[in-house]
């Protein structure tokens, strides 16, 4: 509001020395000490409200007990200032000093929770535990202290992430023609198109997973870091290549321009009685095995698009009649 109305003041006051021919006074307030203060203020509390609503979410029972001893030295901190707008010399002076002593308090309190995370990743007997204790942890690693305590167990975790990031982009490179999944779904009746859109939702929910524990080990802004920075650009690659819009797309058209001729012969008769060359005769049931195909897509496809992010999820009628 002081930097709103003082510019409007200005502009007002330069527009009458100009009608007046006169040069403006030059305006010196002493409102800058006074504004770094509430500026400090507002820094000191949101850190002491951050760490509190941190540590409530991620301890409990008899580990958040020594919560009470940041809310004693906070306490301390606002008894002890006469005047938390005092900008003499002294003033300044009492400030720096209750900082401190707050400051020496928040350390010991953050030695006692890195302890704890310490122990329980020292602790933890597989990846996925300490990857869950990250997960857990991570919104406490904005404090530096406690940050770079657990940076031996975050290039273990991140080496992890690496090789199963690298995995999946060895998995997407053979495609699903040529992948184990593709055997399975053909034990399980389940039509290419669908079996190639499962296939590659699947990799893509994997890297998804990996990219939620970049962020619990190396924290918010996780792509800004350089190895995290990596491997997005590997992540959105591999996602990139995995294009399910273009592979329905290629099945819709190659349908649509199918000729009608090719079906007309199944709607004559139900069964038809053929002969062999031993003249041995048999009953076939009359269909096409091509039209029973495009039958088992739509109805996977009716299932599976809804949930992609295909823009037009629409089957056409004349595929699906």
């Amino acid at each position: 509001t002081w930097k709103t109305q003082l510019t409007t003041q200005k502009a007002t006051l330069k527009d009458v020395a100009k009608r007046r021919n006169e040069k403006m006074p030059t305006l010196k307030f002493d409102f800058d000490l006074l504004q770094g203060r509430f500026q400090d203020i507002f820094n000191f509390r949101e850190q002491h409200d951050r760490m509190m609503s941190t540590l409530s979410e991620v301890l409990s029972g008899s580990e958040g007990e020594f919560l009470s001893e940041l809310t004693d030295a906070y306490q301390l901190f606002i008894r002890t200032l006469t005047s938390l707008f005092d900008l003499s010399y002294s003033g300044q002076a009492l400030w720096s000093s209750n900082v401190q002593q707050y400051e020496r308090r928040l350390e010991k309190v953050e030695e006692r929770v890195t302890r704890i995370i310490e122990d329980k990743l020292s602790s933890a007997k597989t990846a996925d535990d300490m990857f869950r204790i990250f997960a857990l942890f991570n919104p406490l690693f904005f404090r530096p202290t406690i940050r770079n305590a657990v940076n031996s167990f975050r290039a273990t975790l991140m080496k992890s992430v690496r090789d199963d990031v690298m995995r999946l982009q060895e998995k997407s490179k053979h495609r699903y023609d040529e992948s184990q999944e593709k055997i399975i779904a053909n034990l399980r009746d389940i039509p290419p198109l669908s079996g190639g859109i499962i296939w590659a939702r699947q990799i893509e929910n994997q890297l998804q997973m990996l990219m939620r524990r970049i962020q619990d080990v190396l924290g918010v802004g996780w792509e800004d870091h350089l190895e995290g920075k990596q491997l997005k650009e590997v992540c959105d690659k591999l996602r990139s290549d995995l294009d399910i819009n273009q592979i329905y797309e290629e099945w819709k058209v190659r349908n649509l321009q199918s000729e009608d001729s090719k079906y007309k012969a199944t709607n004559d008769f139900l069964l038809l009685v053929e002969s062999d060359r031993a003249g041995s005769r048999g009953v076939r049931v009359n269909f096409d095995e091509r039209q029973v195909q495009v039958y088992k897509e739509v109805k996977y496809l009716e299932w599976l698009l809804p949930t992609t992010d295909i823009p037009n999820k629409i089957i056409p009628s004349t595929i699906k009649s």
